[in-house]
């Protein structure tokens, strides 16, 4: 049941396509400390200042900065774990997200370590002052009437925090207090950057930094944290242990593919197209942020609830121009728009593809890491990329519903944004974009395009629901910038009624939130009523928004490992609980369905691991593998037998059962 080599292959590429070797010496000297410095700018961090750490005081043990916890709290703590360059002040607006996606039911904490952000923590002051956050933070759960323990949530190296801090606890006898943690872009199987940076790129950084960011340097390369966030660890790098057995796991990633015409050099004809998938984020492979499994030796543990990576493909000219515009904002502009100019006219490099093609970072990969550095699904971007977090927020929200909870105090449901519903209408309604609302402009960066017709025709959206949400949220309005005369009126329906009707003035909004229980569609119709749209340029897009707007499932009631949900496929131990997404899947699983080449349909359950995916509704189960030519259905069959049966006769390993079957 080993799942096949890689399906990726790139395009033949002749040698003569590669750098001009007299160019490349200066080019990359220049480009190295050029990008040291555009980094500091994209992740916010300030030059001046920045040296080598020095080993931290006793004093500086617990961070003074993390979140005050009360002495009482009735919503479930949510604990959250900056990554290597974080600190309380980036993970503020992180924070705010989090807690916006899960709602009251929650209360998300911020754990600081940033006095000590350049060691590895693993087995020190670092996972042992978190688990001791963690557990005054059960302690005012329980004082407030809640019942299970703490969910922990983690950017990169906050992750491996967490699985240290899991393996603290236990060791003191109170694993129970944190029942589950989700990675967000967590190297679980380390980095091809050694820790956010390449060693090259910081040998660069010592001997060229002096000459060109007048002696400005970062955190010292010889830093435990630099060498064991790499993919191939140095000795002496202690990694954390899998979960405690009971303890739940769920991962989130991301992977950047950017899309551009091949070679873009001139003397090349642009006839063919190219997409380059960076290493995941571009920092963290998808493989690594979604790798607890195999990520140390021995058995592995834990309960894995699922994992997630967002794809997100690129224009290569988009992002150039947005890395331009970023090198100017910084004040950085001069030789970095001179050498994004240079990367432009002589394309990317035939030994970076390749590096790509087998996962080995080198400096020639340095064009596209600034690409990728634009893109939303960039490493550093995560904790404020709004699906990413939606995500995060859903896994913790069915590992919730898998826990005791206090008399009376409330659970949610899982959340799906509502473009992501299937709809019908305006070709430029139910759309995907950001938009700016209300008389302060607010930006909501995961918004529903909603037309409004400026002839007083009503334009409708209808959603199809299939009676599967409870809820529906919005901060419905005009684009920020309509005319201030401009009246719309917004009439939101179902079959069964009108379930709300009102009209917007100019930069108006207003906050919905709306009981769908039951019903299988929703209709969203704007028209204009009053004023004129003279004077709104074409390229302003639709007129209207659903700012944030999100579905919510009811709560799920949690059946355990192994337990059945009244199923065959349930009865008999299959994953029934587990939704994990792999790229690509769910477009195979739908033309294969419609053109009669499985016989399971569209699946109710899937659960992944590696290349191999086990699929299945309430009677059917199918295995599905992806290989050089795509996905391929290997076996299907009845559920009516017992699953981890099923699986050790299709020869799945020891990690590959608890892969598919761990909750």
């Amino acid at each position: 049941m080993t799942a096949p080599a890689s399906c990726h292959t790139l395009p033949e590429r002749a040698s003569k396509h590669t750098l001009n070797p007299k160019r490349q010496g200066g080019l990359w000297q220049r480009l190295v400390t050029m990008l040291l410095a555009y980094a500091l700018a994209v992740v916010g961090i300030a030059a001046v200042g920045l040296v080598a750490a020095a080993p931290a005081s006793a004093a500086d043990d617990c961070s003074k900065h993390s979140g005050t916890i009360p002495k009482s709290m009735t919503g479930r703590p949510v604990v959250w774990v900056h990554g290597w360059l974080g600190g309380a002040s980036s993970s503020a607006a992180a924070v705010a997200m989090l807690q916006k996606f899960l709602g009251t039911g929650f209360v998300v904490l911020a754990f600081d370590y940033e006095a000590q952000h350049s060691t590895w923590p693993v087995g020190n002051s670092i996972s042992a002052c978190l688990a001791d956050y963690i557990t005054q933070a059960a302690g005012s759960y329980s004082a407030g009437g809640g019942k299970g323990g703490v969910i922990g949530a983690a950017h990169s190296m906050g992750g491996i925090a967490l699985r240290s801090a899991a393996a603290s606890l236990e060791t003191a006898g109170k694993p129970e207090l944190l029942s589950g943690i989700v990675t967000l872009g967590t190297p679980h199987q380390g980095s091809p950057w050694g820790g956010t940076m390449a060693a090259t790129l910081l040998d660069e950084l010592a001997r060229y930094g002096k000459a060109y960011l007048n002696g400005f340097s970062l955190i010292a390369a010889g830093t435990d944290a630099v060498k064991c966030l790499a993919a191939e660890r140095e000795p002496g790098c202690k990694q954390p242990g899998y979960l405690p057995k009971d303890t739940m796991i769920a991962t989130v990633g991301s992977q950047i593919v950017i899309q551009k015409m091949l070679f873009d050099i001139p003397f090349v004809k642009n006839e063919e197209t190219a997409d380059f998938s960076l290493f995941g984020d571009t920092i963290v492979p998808s493989s690594s942020s979604n790798g607890y499994a195999g990520s140390v030796d021995g058995t592995v543990t834990g309960k894995l609830m699922g994992t997630y990576t967002r794809q997100c493909n690129e224009s290569s000219s988009y992002l150039n121009s947005l890395a331009v515009a970023q090198a100017v904002k910084s004040g950085l502009g001069g030789i970095i728009v001179e050498e994004l100019k240079t990367l432009a006219s002589i394309g990317v490099d035939t030994i970076a593809l390749d590096g790509l093609a087998t996962g080995k970072a080198s400096i020639s990969q340095f064009p596209l890491m600034l690409q990728g550095m634009q893109s939303h699904c960039f490493h550093n971007s995560l904790p404020t990329n709004g699906p990413s977090q939606v995500q995060v927020a859903n896994f913790i929200l069915a590992m919730d519903a898998t826990l005791p909870h206090g008399e009376g105090l409330p659970t949610h449901g899982q959340r799906t944004w509502l473009y992501e519903v299937p709809s019908s209408g305006a070709a430029d309604s139910g759309l995907e974009v950001s938009r700016r609302l209300g008389p302060e402009g607010t930006e909501y960066t995961n918004s529903t395009s909603q037309t409004a017709s400026c002839n007083t025709e009503s334009v409708a959206q209808n959603y199809t629901l299939g009676g599967k949400y409870v809820g529906f949220h919005a901060v419905v309005g005009q684009r920020f910038g309509a005319p201030s005369d401009l009246e719309v009126e917004y009439t939101l329906a179902s079959g069964s009624g009108e379930l709300t009707r009102f009209i917007l003035v100019g930069s108006e909004s207003r906050a919905l939130d709306l009981n769908i229980a039951s019903l299988d569609t929703l209709s969203v119709t704007a028209r204009v009523v009053s004023g004129t749209c003279d004077g709104i340029p074409e390229t302003f897009g639709t007129l209207s928004a659903l700012g944030d707007a999100y579905v919510e499932e009811p709560a799920a009631v949690a059946t355990g490992q192994g337990a059945s949900d009244g199923t065959t496929a349930g009865d008999h131990g299959w994953p029934v609980w587990r939704h994990d997404e792999y790229p690509g899947l769910s477009i195979w699983f739908g033309a294969a369905a419609v053109s009669g080449h499985n016989n399971i349909g569209l699946p109710r359950w899937v659960s992944c691991y590696e290349k191999v995916c086990i699929i299945g509704n309430d009677t059917m189960v199918g295995v599905v593998v992806r290989g050089d030519s795509g996905f391929k259905m290997a076996w299907e069959f009845s559920a009516d037998i017992d699953a981890k049966t099923k699986l050790q006769e299709l020869n799945a390993s020891e990690d590959e059962l608890f892969g598919f079957l761990s909750q």
